[in-house]
């Protein structure tokens, strides 16, 4: 079918026909089918996703399919609030990690011009006693897919591909598959496998869309045997948190550097996303200086993680359980800096205050968490209070 002159399904900007086929015999209408569809391309030039032919720096999240709500599983209000959150941080994207979702999610996609990487339920294939943990860290066992039982494993996982394509490829938001998340690639027995799920991939999609896996840190540069399958490139990297974690931060980022110069040393002319990265939080957590999940040492790691990012051509999608449990980009930067405090008779930001000089100061948090008002019922939001200057003043 030849549509001349299409509007096209844009990013954040989605245009849906609708197609309606009909089935009638002698002239008598037997029966109506309607689905919604957009008109758009996807291709990799480069280190370029292009969508429409025009490059796209995703933003967004590897979701979950779950909420304090109804637990595991749908729920069409929490899906609404998601995507309302999602559009307010200045996401345009989402990862179905680590399986397909719902099918009324790609549809809202679709209707609000998010892009989805589709993600099949082949998690954690590399044997590990403690498997979270390892896939963080690098310390998954080799020769996983060595085994007599994986012909009946490739069966398994290739029917997964067939069911998740033939459901979700006339989505427009659906822009790429990924075939694995953080499966183990350092041994060779790992090739066919790889090879042979790709191959079902790219045959069963008819518009042939870009395909990749997700990649934990032991499959680097140096070691993953199948990164040459991708068309772009997916990292799951948690350096700052599972790796030199707290006081080590400043060998992180120097670490986390120095892998990515290994990557550039590839010339590899593809593109590269951050599946996931970061680190973890209490909301209640509070300290400086910072430490392991307090929201400061969070602040510190996503800065950190960023300044790597700009240093290269790569997307990023923090991995999350909405409502945003971890912040991307535009929500990285705050009111008042990481070290500082601010007295609420001029509400600017001061160094980090000395017990020994300013003894009744205290560390702010950002004002969102602390809320001043004890003795002004009008008084505007400020950050914790001098009680020195303000005693009137209390933390909420």
């Amino acid at each position: 079918m030849i549509v001349r002159d299409a509007h096209l399904w844009q990013v954040r900007n989605a245009y849906l026909y609708t197609l309606r086929i009909t089935l009638s015999e002698s002239g008598k209408l037997l029966d109506t089918y309607e689905m919604p569809i957009g008109i758009r391309t996807v291709r990799i030039e480069g280190e370029d996703i292009l969508i429409n032919g025009r490059p796209v720096y995703l933003k967004g999240f590897g979701k979950h399919e779950d909420s304090d709500i109804v637990g595991r599983g749908f729920s069409i209000g929490v899906m609404k609030r998601d995507f309302e959150l999602m559009k307010w941080i200045g996401a345009n994207s989402f990862r179905t990690s680590h399986y397909p979702y719902d099918e009324e999610i790609y549809r809202m996609a679709d209707r609000e011009g998010f892009l989805i990487i589709d993600e099949v339920p082949a998690v954690g294939l590399f044997e590990s006693l403690v498997n979270f943990l390892d896939a963080g860290t690098g310390k998954g066992a080799s020769s996983f897919f060595a085994k007599e039982s994986t012909p009946l494993l490739l069966k398994a996982h290739i029917n997964a591909v067939d069911e998740m394509i033939a459901r979700d490829k006339n989505h427009p938001s659906v822009i790429a598959w990924s075939l694995l998340n953080e499966p183990e690639s350092k041994d060779e027995h790992s090739v066919p496998y790889f090879t042979e799920v790709f191959n079902a991939a790219r045959r069963l999609d008819p518009e042939k869309r870009p395909c990749t896996f997700a990649m934990e840190v032991s499959s680097g540069p140096d070691t993953c045997k199948c990164y040459h399958l991708c068309d772009f490139i997916e990292l799951n990297r948690y350096y700052g948190w599972y790796i030199k974690g707290g006081y080590e931060i400043s060998d992180a980022e120097d670490a986390f550097r120095e892998e990515m110069e290994r990557w550039k040393e590839r010339k590899l002319d593809k593109p590269f996303i951050f599946t996931e990265y970061g680190g973890d939080t209490l909301s209640s957590e509070h300290k400086l200086p910072s430490v392991m999940w307090s929201q400061e040492y969070q602040d510190e790691v996503l800065e950190m993680q960023h300044r790597i990012f700009d240093s290269y051509s790569i997307s990023a999608t923090p991995p999350t359980t909405l409502p945003l449990a971890a912040t991307a980009r535009p929500a990285a930067r705050r009111p008042f800096p990481a070290n500082s405090c601010a007295c609420p008779a001029s509400a600017r930001p001061r160094p980090a205050c000395s017990g020994s000089i300013l003894p009744r100061w205290k560390p702010c948090a950002p004002p969102a968490r602390r809320i001043c008002g004890g003795c002004r019922a009008s008084a505007p939001p400020r950050p914790l209070c001098c009680e020195k200057s303000c005693a009137g003043f209390r933390a909420c």
